[in-house]
């Protein structure tokens, strides 16, 4: 299964991918890591990834990837549009046939290139969920109230600020979109 949805990437490409998302059933390996066996560093490998995950997405509907994609898209759509990780992989799981070789690494690669739906990485006040690109705010408000409604939508400006040493615009502008979701709810940073 794994070769049949790599015949895009070169060889390179899918030694990332492998060591990423452990599709080689070892443990998944840090861009640093990645970086040292290549002789580069752990930005090219980021750089790498990303290419590798624009190809797949590009050709996702002429793989079997595409079938996890509308049962993470179906699943999201009839339970919620937000779902922790750990459940989805295995709703998704249930679903699939247990003749194919899927294991939830191919799956959580799958879900990476669904373009409908985005990872909110693991932190203080949430483990790993995704939801979809398309869920308002005001969804979120009707279905889960308000106080998630803050929580979810201050984690996800986090996940948007990058630190760096430059004074630019967007490093201010990112810097008051955190003092603003912690003064809402200083959760959003523990």
């Amino acid at each position: 299964l794994v070769e049949e949805i790599f015949l895009v990437l070169n060889q390179k490409e899918k030694e990332v991918m492998v060591k990423r998302f452990s599709l080689d059933n070892k443990p998944r390996l840090t861009l640093e890591k990645i970086g040292q066996k290549f002789f580069v560093t752990r930005e090219r490998i980021r750089q790498i990834e990303k290419i590798a995950l624009g190809k797949l997405r590009r050709t996702i509907k002429n793989s079997k990837l595409s079938l996890m994609n509308e049962l993470a898209d179906q699943f999201l759509e009839k339970y919620g549009v937000i779902c922790l990780e750990e459940k989805l992989i295995e709703e998704i799981l249930k679903q699939i046939d247990s003749a194919e070789e899927v294991d939830s690494n191919i799956v959580c690669l799958a879900l990476n290139i669904n373009p409908k739906i985005i990872r909110i990485e693991k932190n203080n006040v949430f483990h790993p969920f995704w939801k979809s690109r398309e869920m308002s705010l005001e969804k979120i408000q009707v279905d889960f109230g308000e106080e998630i409604t803050k929580l979810i939508d201050g984690v996800t400006q986090l996940g948007h600020v990058r630190m760096k040493d430059s004074k630019d615009k967007f490093y201010v502008e990112n810097l008051r979109k955190l003092f603003i979701a912690t003064s809402q709810d200083i959760r959003v940073i523990l």
